[in-house]
C-alpha cells in the first residue's frame, strides 16, 4: 500500500511539472509562408521577421550637404524560419535631427539584378522591403535616400 501512494505520488508530482512548464511557455508563433510562397510578402506580417531573423550585412553610406546631411545603414536580413532576405534602411543620424526623408531599397542577386516584387519607397527614418526565398542563393540590399539623389548603394552579397 504505502508502495502504491509513493508511485501515485510521484505520477501526480510529474504531471504537475509537467502542466506548469506547458501551462508557461508561450504560444507558437508559424510563419504565414514558407518557401517561394514568401516572395513579394511583408516579413513581419508574415511573422518572418522573428528573434531567430538576422542582419546578414550591414553598410553605411555619408550623404552631406550644406544645409542637411544623414547617416543611412543599410541591412541585408535574413529569416531561418523563413529562408527568406529583405533590405531595409535605418538613417542612424541625420542634420536637423528631425528631418523626415525619401527613402527607396531593394533587394537585388549578386548580379546586381533587382528581385521582383522586393522594392519600396517612404518616407521617414526607416523602412524595409519585401521578401524574397533564397535560402542558399548570395543576395544583397540596396537602399538610397533619394531626398539627396544618386543611385542605389549596397551590402556585400551574401
Amino acid at each position: 500500500m504505502r508502495k502504491l501512494r509513493q508511485m501515485i505520488q510521484t505520477a501526480i508530482g510529474a504531471l504537475v511539472l509537467f502542466a506548469a512548464a506547458f501551462a508557461t511557455s508561450g504560444p507558437v508563433m508559424a510563419a504565414g509562408c514558407s518557401g517561394t510562397g514568401c516572395n513579394g510578402k511583408d516579413p513581419i506580417a508574415m511573422g518572418c521577421a522573428d528573434s531567430r531573423a538576422y542582419d546578414v550585412y550591414t553598410r553605411e553610406i555619408n550623404y552631406g550637404g550644406t544645409n542637411l546631411s544623414a547617416t543611412m545603414r543599410v541591412i541585408l536580413r535574413y529569416s531561418p524560419t523563413c529562408g527568406t532576405n529583405w533590405a531595409k534602411v535605418e538613417v542612424t543620424r541625420s542634420n536637423p535631427s528631425n528631418y523626415s526623408f525619401q527613402i527607396a531599397l531593394t533587394l537585388q542577386d549578386s548580379g546586381y539584378n533587382t528581385v521582383s516584387g522586393t522594392s519600396h519607397g517612404t518616407v521617414g527614418r526607416s523602412g524595409y522591403g519585401n521578401m524574397y526565398y533564397a535560402p542558399t542563393t548570395p543576395m544583397r540590399a540596396c537602399g538610397v535616400l533619394s531626398t539627396f539623389g544618386g543611385g542605389y548603394q549596397c551590402t556585400n552579397a551574401g
